[in-house]
This record gives C-alpha cells, sequence and structure tokens, in this order.
C-alpha cells in the first residue's frame, strides 16, 4: 500500500486543466469486485481559493485569528463555539422552526449566513471550485495566481489506523473497504457528537481521520446549485491545513512537488490531495469559460442576490479601460464581458443620436468583437 501525500502543480492552461480532470474521471470509471464486496470509486472533491498565499482553513479559524490572537486551548475554544451556536439557536427561532435540526445543521445554517464556523465548503464539481477561485480574488491579491485544492474523499473517509506491537508505531492507511453511504451517516453522528456529546452518541474512534466529511441531511438551494459539502476538522485547536498533514504523517507539513506529466499519465495512486495553482493570466479565460457552461452567480447561488451578484460582475468587470494615445487625449476602450450582446441588439431599444462619434465608434468596435 502506497503511503499518501499532499502535493502541488502548476495549471498552465484550461486544456490541462481538463486533461487533468479526465484522469480522475477515468479512475472514477474503474470498480472492481472481489468477494462480492465492491471497492469504492475514487470520488474528488474541490475547494477553489483566490490567492496562493491564503492557507486552506476554516472562517471560525481565520477569524479567531483575527479577533483573538494566538488560542491554543481547545477548552477555550469550544467554549467560544458553543455560546455562538447557542446565541444563534436562542435568536433564529424567530424567523425559523430549528427544534427538529440537528447541531450539524445548525452550523451549516450559520456557515450558509457567513458566521464563522469550523467547517469549510467544498465541492464535488471541480468548475465550481474554480468559479469561487476567480470570484474569490481581492483587491489587493489581483496580481498572485489562485488556487483549487483537491481531495480524495474515499481515502479521507476510508482511512484506518493500525498500531504495530512489535514497533509499537502507529501507521494510517486505507483500507479501500468502505461504504458511502455508511461512512456518510457516520461522518454526521461523528459531528454532532463532537458539537453536542452529552446529547449524542459519538462512533469513531479517536485516533482515526481528523477531519469529517459532511452532508447536512436537510440541504439548501446553494449546496444543491453547488454539488456541496463540508469537510469538518475534529480539533479547534490545530489548523486545517496541519490535521490534513496529520492523517498521512507528513510532520513536514509541506505540500510536495508533483511533475504535471506525471499526474497526466494517471500515476496518482500515491496521491491524497493536490493543490493546483492557477497563472493569474488564466483569469479572464476560466470566467468565460464558466460563463459558457452556465455556472454563473446566478445559477450557484439561486436567489435575488445571486442575480444581483451576476447582473454587477457582467456590468462592472473591468468595463472601461483606458489606453494611451498620445499626453492630451487618452483614447478609451470599452471591454465588457458579455459575449451575446452584439451591436445591433444593444441598440435596438436606442437610437445613434444618443451618443457621440466616438462613443458609437467605441460600441461598434467592441460589440462587434462579441
Amino acid at each position: 500500500m502506497k503511503i499518501k501525500r499532499f502535493y502541488k502543480t502548476k495549471i498552465e492552461s484550461l486544456s490541462q486543466w481538463d486533461d487533468v480532470l479526465e484522469v480522475f474521471a477515468k479512475e472514477e470509471r474503474k470498480i472492481s469486485y472481489q468477494k462480492e464486496i465492491v471497492y469504492p470509486v475514487p470520488k474528488w472533491i474541490y475547494r477553489g481559493q483566490g490567492d496562493i498565499n491564503w492557507r486552506f482553513n476554516s472562517s471560525f479559524e481565520r477569524n479567531i485569528k483575527r479577533s483573538w490572537g494566538s488560542v491554543s486551548s481547545e477548552a477555550a475554544l469550544k467554549i467560544i463555539e458553543s455560546q455562538m451556536m447557542e446565541y444563534f439557536k436562542k435568536h433564529v427561532q424567530t424567523y425559523v422552526d430549528i427544534k427538529k435540526l440537528s447541531p450539524i445543521e445548525i452550523l451549516s445554517m450559520m456557515q450558509h449566513y457567513e458566521i464563522p464556523t469550523r467547517l469549510v465548503d467544498f465541492s464535488e464539481n471541480a468548475y465550481v471550485a474554480l468559479f469561487h477561485a476567480v470570484y474569490g480574488r481581492k483587491e489587493d491579491n489581483l496580481n498572485n495566481d489562485f488556487t483549487v485544492l483537491s481531495i480524495r474523499q474515499d481515502w479521507l473517509m476510508g482511512m484506518e489506523v493500525f498500531n504495530d506491537e512489535k514497533t509499537n508505531e502507529t501507521e494510517r492507511y486505507f483500507s479501500g473497504l468502505y461504504n458511502d453511504e455508511q461512512e456518510k451517516e457516520k461522518s454526521l453522528k461523528e459531528g454532532n457528537h463532537i458539537l453536542c456529546p452529552l446529547k449524542y452518541e459519538g462512533i469513531r474512534d479517536k485516533d482515526d481521520s481528523s477531519i469529517l466529511c459532511i452532508y447536512p441531511e436537510n440541504r439548501n438551494q446553494r449546496l444543491e446549485a453547488q454539488s456541496g459539502l463540508f469537510l469538518m476538522p475534529k480539533k479547534l485547536s490545530e489548523t486545517f491545513e496541519n490535521q490534513l498533514f496529520d492523517i498521512v504523517g507528513d510532520e513536514s507539513k509541506e505540500w510536495q512537488e508533483k511533475n504535471i506529466e506525471e499526474l497526466l499519465n494517471g500515476k496518482i495512486d500515491d496521491v491524497a490531495g493536490i493543490m493546483f495553482i492557477f497563472s493569474k493570466e488564466l483569469v479572464h479565460t476560466v470566467k468565460m469559460k464558466l460563463l459558457l457552461c452556465n455556472i454563473t452567480h446566478s445559477k450557484l447561488f439561486p436567489d435575488v442576490s445571486g442575480l444581483a451578484q451576476e447582473v454587477k460582475e457582467l456590468f462592472s468587470n473591468k468595463v472601461i479601460k483606458e489606453m494611451d494615445s498620445g499626453p492630451d487625449k487618452p483614447k478609451l476602450k470599452l471591454t465588457l464581458c458579455l459575449p451575446v450582446l452584439t451591436y445591433d441588439l444593444f441598440m435596438k431599444d436606442r437610437t445613434e443620436n444618443d451618443y457621440t462619434k466616438e462613443e458609437l465608434s467605441i460600441l461598434k468596435e467592441t460589440l462587434n468583437e462579441n
């Protein structure tokens, strides 16, 4: 059994990214049978982030560091988390009936409304993660590359611990034998136990995987639209990334280099997860591909706020750029991220008398390009 590791690799083009996803898809189609036991299909989950310098962590972890500094006490952090949950539960009942909701579902609702929690958003759809990466970029990091973290979910959920009595050492390995639905149910029960140990009984060993894959039973529209799930670290006093490395016993806590050609040739047996690094030069190409694939704000956030954000993005996506044509009269070039908008369509309810000759020239040049 090969030791699993977390790697990082550079993506130079979208076609290269698609080739990697095809390698993953081929693995997912391989199902083996032995003694009437179906071995699990490798299943990848993804998280996109807008800056290569950002660590992979939970909003709770970021908020604690920003507001409290360094807090190393697990007990103190659990008290903070419990107080937040109790305050939310007490006051949200004015708007929502939560009597039948489990602690995990309460935490999921808090995550939905952007309250800091230990839950970390992931998606089963690689391009949904890529969407969050390019649209999650901030004004102060536009010159930085962006990333997508991919993790083998079946490996994470099927990890087991073996204690060698001769050497007294603990080894972690992927057994290859697990039932997807049963593991989801176990993760929910264990997650509820962690959040409310007096009411919910835990069923996992203390030494097994320190991160749970959580699929809330009551899924909202956004989770469904984004093929979403959560990874839930068991500990609050350890960073999310460190707990990932701990699972594979990697004391270096570093992402190992992986040659992209090895991935494209299907050499992924030793891969527990990969951080894909996308060049900042690919942002516009990615946005156009997402638009053509109908992966937009209104589709992933199926409500008025999602539609409003989509309109804002379409009509303020660097709409006007200054192109120097002399010290006195800079030339303006209009650049719209609207491939369906043509000059004739734009002028349907307008007249050319509404615009100056220069404005008409810019409109014709830009919209005819589309």
